[in-house]
C-alpha cells in the first residue's frame, strides 16, 4: 500500500461516481485521493468530518457522465492540475468529456468493456477461451424453447445478476417471451452450486490475481433474485476449494487476463466461476 499512497502523492486520483459507496475502499482523506459524488444523506454524514469528498446536490442524482460536465465539477478537477479521472464503469460518451477538459481517463477504453462485458459479445470474443463457459447458444428469446430441464437465460447486458434468471418451468419462459420476443439472448446448461469470484489486475509486465471470494446471492430480503449479489464471504472459498480447484481457478483468471492484456486492457477485471456440485 506505501507504494500507491508514493504514487497518489505524484499523480492525485479523482474517482467521479454516482454512488459514493464504490470510492470508499481507501482510509479517509488518503493525500491524492479525492471522490465526487452526489450529495446524498450517507454522502453528507461521511463529508462532515473529510476533506476529500465533493458532493454535487441536484434535485435529482446525476449519473457518472452528468456529474463529469457539470460545472462545479469542471472547476473543482480543474484545480487539481496533475489529477487522473477514475469511474467505474467507462463509456464513450465519458471518454469524450475527459478529452474535451483536457483530463487524463485511467479506466480501459470503453471500445473493449462494450464487446467484452456484454454476455453475447463475450462468447465471440472469448474464442477459444469459451471452452470454460457453460454449453449455451445464442439467439433471439423467441426461439427459446422448454424441454422441462431448467437452464440460464441471460440478456446481453446485466450487471451483479440482475439479467441472469433461472429458468424452472414453461410459464416463466413465456412470460419473459411474451415481453422481449426479440431480445438477443443467451441461454446456457444450468449448473448447480455455489458462485465464487475475484478481482484480477492486469499490467504490463503481470496477471495479478486477487483473493477468491464467495459471491453471496439472492438472499432475502435484500434481494428477490436468485442471482442478485448482495455481498461477498472471504472465507469460505478456502474451505470449500482443494488446491486442485483453485489452481484451476487461478488458470481461468490467468487465461482471461493474458487475453484481455492482448487486446489493450490494463486495470482491473471480475470473473465469476460456479462450482459444480
Amino acid at each position: 500500500m506505501n507504494t500507491l499512497f508514493e504514487q497518489l502523492l505524484q499523480t492525485p486520483v479523482v474517482y467521479v461516481t454516482r454512488d459514493i459507496e464504490r470510492a470508499l475502499g481507501l482510509p479517509a482523506d488518503t493525500s491524492g485521493y479525492r471522490i465526487i459524488a452526489n450529495s446524498t444523506p450517507f454522502a453528507k454524514a461521511l463529508a462532515q468530518t473529510r476533506s476529500d469528498i465533493f458532493l454535487i446536490k441536484e434535485e435529482q442524482l446525476l449519473d457518472t457522465w452528468d456529474l463529469l460536465q457539470h460545472e462545479a465539477v469542471i472547476s473543482y478537477i480543474n484545480t487539481l492540475s496533475t489529477a487522473r479521472v477514475l469511474v467505474f464503469k467507462n463509456t464513450k460518451q465519458i471518454e469524450q468529456t475527459c478529452r474535451d477538459n483536457g483530463w487524463m481517463l485511467l479506466n480501459p477504453p470503453a471500445a473493449i468493456s462494450d464487446v467484452v462485458e456484454p454476455k453475447i459479445s463475450q462468447v465471440s470474443w472469448l474464442d477459444e477461451l469459451a471452452r470454460y463457459l457453460p454449453p449455451r447458444r445464442v439467439c433471439v428469446c423467441k426461439e427459446v424453447f422448454w424441454d422441462g430441464t431448467p437452464f440460464i437465460l441471460q440478456f446481453n447486458r446485466s450487471h451483479t445478476g440482475s439479467g441472469t434468471m433461472l429458468i424452472e418451468h414453461e410459464e416463466q419462459l413465456r412470460d419473459i417471451q411474451h415481453t422481449f420476443p426479440d431480445r438477443p439472448v443467451r441461454v446456457s446448461e444450468y449448473v448447480h452450486g455455489p458462485l465464487i469470484t475475484n478481482n484480477t489486475c492486469v499490467t504490463n509486465e503481470a496477471i495479478l490475481i486477487g483473493n477468491i471470494s464467495y459471491q453471496i446471492t439472492g438472499l432475502m430480503p435484500f434481494t428477490d433474485r436468485p442471482f442478485a449479489t448482495i455481498g461477498n464471504d472471504w472465507a469460505l472459498p478456502h474451505q470449500m476449494l482443494d488446491e486442485t480447484q483453485q489452481t484451476q481457478y487461478e488458470e481461468i483468471a490467468t487465461a482471461v487476463g493474458e487475453k484481455l492484456r492482448d487486446a489493450g486492457w490494463k486495470g482491473l477485471f471480475g470473473i465469476d466461476v460456479v462450482m459444480d456440485e
